[in-house]
């Protein structure tokens, strides 16, 4: 094992509140009948906990060479009689019966990251009986305005000339990139407000909003996206720092490109758009004061994150392809720009000024390119 990944599942194996919060759901999920599928299992806790509350069998799965190490502890814990340990990518393997129970610790940020929607939407569909339990169940999502700490060294940064030198380009990739941070409670400036539900095999986009007013007067230079996950009737955990169940998992911070200084009484209006399939998020902020300027407006996405290099393109196809000449030719000049030397957003406005006549709006061209450029299905 690497250090790093001694210390990270150190790290998991220490938080106290996570594994109370997932052997006391097992209790109530998992009799001397059930059989258990530990998705990621990792050194194999979970698995562990689902054994000794009585499951009749555990299938633990992981890819990495950990798995080894987690049947080892199984054996010397004493229940390696009554698991399986598989190596393998979850989405790839197949198990000698359906399950009753998937248990999965794969989550962070607003849960889609860490992939827990799309391997718990695999497992449900392909290796839990009808009527079965996920573990999670289901999750809520929540977002705050916030002043990040993180801002500064992150995004902030880059608009500081470092060294004397212009790294606007670097400013901009930043302030559109979804950014992992360890958010305290003193860092957000608005109570976290649900803005979206989703089952925990969603397997869709997940969009909505929330306004939020303002505590104390600060300066937002983000948004905190979180998640409330529930894992049994009445048991529940968080990476919410202001919410019971709290425990160390990141979250998510979707910067401003420019902080805005805000007083307790002012609304923030956050709406998201999130597809976890491609991973693409999409984040809008309004800040309406309750005196002084007009509303100050921000958006990003991290399909404007990213150089986007012929390289790349040359590994994938694109669907969708227009049909017209204008169309056609459109896409020519987009798919041409992706060099390497250029940003979405430069793209899109070289797009815009060579071909604005194959498109009724700035908006629907932008969402054209990173249809072209982000959202394109691997070659076989």
């Amino acid at each position: 094992m690497t250090q790093g990944e001694i210390v990270e599942h150190a790290g998991y194996l220490a938080d106290r509140v996570k594994i109370e919060a997932y052997e006391a759901a097992l209790r109530r999920l998992v009799g001397p009948e059930t059989a258990v599928l530990d998705l990621g299992a990792g050194s194999g806790i979970l698995g562990l906990l689902a054994a000794r509350a009585g499951a009749r069998h555990v299938y633990s799965v992981d890819s990495g060479a950990i798995i080894a190490t987690a049947e080892a502890v199984a054996r010397a814990s004493g229940l390696a009689d009554r698991m399986t340990f598989i190596r393998g990518l979850s989405t790839q393997i197949t198990l000698p019966e359906p399950v009753d129970v998937v248990v999965c610790d794969q989550t962070g940020g607003l849960v889609y990251d860490a992939g827990a929607f799309e391997y718990l939407a695999d497992a449900g569909r392909r290796l839990l009986r009808p009527g079965g339990a996920l573990v999670p169940g289901s999750f809520t999502l929540l977002a705050a305005p916030v002043d990040s700490l993180d801002w500064s060294r992150q995004v902030g940064v880059w608009s500081a000339r470092p060294a004397g030198f212009d790294f606007s380009p670097m400013a901009e990739l930043a302030a559109n990139t979804e950014l992992r941070i360890e958010l305290s409670s003193e860092e957000i400036l608005g109570p976290p407000t649900q803005w979206a539900r989703a089952a925990a095999d969603h397997d869709g986009p997940i969009q909505g909003s929330a306004e939020i007013e303002i505590e104390r007067d600060g300066t937002v230079n983000g948004v905190a996206g979180m998640f409330v996950a529930s894992l049994a009737p009445g048991v529940e955990l968080t990476n919410c720092p202001r919410r019971t169940g709290f425990f160390r998992r990141w979250q998510n911070l979707y910067p401003l490109a420019e902080p805005v200084e805000v007083q307790a009484g002012d609304r923030v209006s956050l709406t998201f758009d999130i597809r976890p399939r491609s991973y693409l998020s999409t984040w809008s902020v309004e800040v309406n004061r309750a005196t002084g300027p007009s509303p100050v407006v921000a958006r990003g996405s991290n399909a404007l994150g990213a150089f986007v290099t012929s390289a790349e393109l040359a590994r994938t196809r694109v669907d969708g392809v227009p049909v017209d000449g204008d169309g056609i030719a459109a896409d020519v000049f987009i798919l041409g720009r992706a060099d390497g030397h250029r940003t979405m957003t430069q793209i899109v406005e070289q797009a815009w000024e060579a071909h604005a006549a194959a498109y009724s709006s700035r908006q629907e061209l932008t969402a054209r390119v990173e249809q072209l450029l982000r959202r394109y299905v691997p070659l076989p």
